[in-house]
């Protein structure tokens, strides 16, 4: 009878270990799932502003703060003016399109999404600039801390080094709570 208990006990702890394992796979699988998606928005846009050379640099311009981004999409204001791939559009038509149907994307393929696309002022030359600043921004239900408080938006200070440079959100943006970014500069 005692070996019994001793098994089952034996048994417990190893199915506790299991689940625990399980649990953290699924926190790893979803996160590879987001960054999946973040390396696949951020290719579209950088595919989107390549693809129009003649739109002028105000045009490729997306740098509304997080929370008036996602007040405009979730109101449904987000809405292509011209479908640029049904007929002929000017560049600055051509612009807006491509910024609209990118913000669409993304709000379809990760929660509480919003996008950042700035022209880099210090690489403009003949009034073009030859850089973007790119940044996808969405909630993490899982950036949170110990007692299940959403943590604070890690914000780009100029001081980051590593990873962290790609991994801040544009001051600008004044990013919610939960909100992590990912972030890039883009030499079209």
């Amino acid at each position: 009878m005692i070996e019994v208990l001793v098994a089952l006990l034996v048994l417990s702890i190893g199915l506790l270990g299991v689940a625990a394992t399980v649990a953290k796979s699924n926190r790893f699988a979803a996160g590879a799932w987001a960054q999946s998606a973040v390396a696949s928005s951020l290719s579209d846009i950088a595919e989107r502003l390549r693809s129009s050379p003649n739109a002028a640099n105000a045009n490729f311009t997306l740098n509304d703060a997080y929370a008036t981004q996602r007040a405009d999409i979730d109101a449904g204001n987000v809405v292509v003016a011209t479908n640029c791939d049904a007929t002929a559009c000017t560049p600055t038509e051509s612009a807006a399109f491509h910024i609209t149907t990118w913000r669409q994307e993304i709000d379809r393929t990760m929660p509480g999404a919003a996008g950042w696309v700035l022209p880099l002022s210090s690489a403009v030359t003949e009034s073009r600039a030859t850089s973007f600043e790119l940044a996808v921004m969405w909630f993490d239900k899982s950036n949170t801390d110990g007692s299940g408080a959403a943590n604070a938006a890690l914000e780009c200070t100029g001081a980051e080094a590593g990873i962290d440079q790609r991994r801040c959100c544009p001051v600008a943006a004044n990013a919610a709570a939960g909100v992590r970014c990912t972030r890039m500069v883009l030499v079209p």
